[in-house]
């Protein structure tokens, strides 16, 4: 394991490092041969207590501060894990996903496009691309716990204090308001309508109406 507090002793305060390379050259002994740090430019903010175990993937572009990282686990690209982010072991944070002040369970993938703040996700579970958890009302923050093994559908919204149970399935574009049970379907969306030749009709009144500026 190694501690980014210790590693950017010997590098740029909060600048762009070429890890891969970079790592080869430090003097001390660190065995970091089953770390996979990407050639492209990632960050860390040494001086806020990152701390990355073995077999860690970090890919181009991710932004660590405040984090840990436990075996097995990967980051990127373009993730950003800031104070408080705890991702565990095998867990998954992909392209342009926040994680602040939030526990991700073994195994757990947040793949796309997601926020996830003050708040617990168990083991196994799933965040669809674009969830958020609503974690600020203004003046106070609360929090959002998803249970293991839940299945959270893209597009979601996950009002805060929320709480989903083991098992529970999310559909896509739900804003979540209510707890949700653990195995149940929580399903928060108007009917679908379709009104045929509408569109059509729409568009000849708004060219018509143009015309006769």
């Amino acid at each position: 394991m190694i501690e980014s507090n210790e590693l950017e002793s010997q590098l740029p305060w909060f600048d762009r490092v070429d890890a891969a390379s970079s790592v080869r050259s430090l003097s001390r002994p660190w065995n970091l041969a089953n770390i996979d740090i990407d050639r492209h430019w990632a960050q860390t903010d040494g001086g806020r207590g990152v701390t990355v175990a073995d077999d860690v993937t970090i890919t181009a572009f991710s932004h660590l501060e405040g984090a840990a990282v436990a075996s097995g686990a990967e980051s990127g690209p373009c993730a950003r894990l800031r104070p408080g982010a705890e991702i565990g072991a095998k867990a998954k944070v992909g392209n342009f996903v926040e994680i602040k002040k939030a526990t991700l369970g073994e195994g757990a993938e947040a793949n796309h496009l997601s926020y996830i703040g003050d708040a617990s996700v168990g083991a196994g579970a799933n965040i669809g691309a674009g969830t958020i958890t609503c974690n600020y009302a203004g003046f106070f923050k609360y929090r959002t716990e998803i249970g293991a093994g839940a299945f959270i559908g893209s597009n979601s919204a996950l009002v805060a204090p929320a709480s989903i149970g083991e098992g529970a399935i999310v559909a896509a574009g739900s804003v979540v308001t209510r707890p949700v049970e653990a195995d149940s379907l929580c399903l928060v969306r108007p009917e679908q309508v379709g009104k045929v030749g509408w569109a059509a009709r729409f568009r000849e009144r708004m060219r018509a109406k143009k015309a006769g500026k």
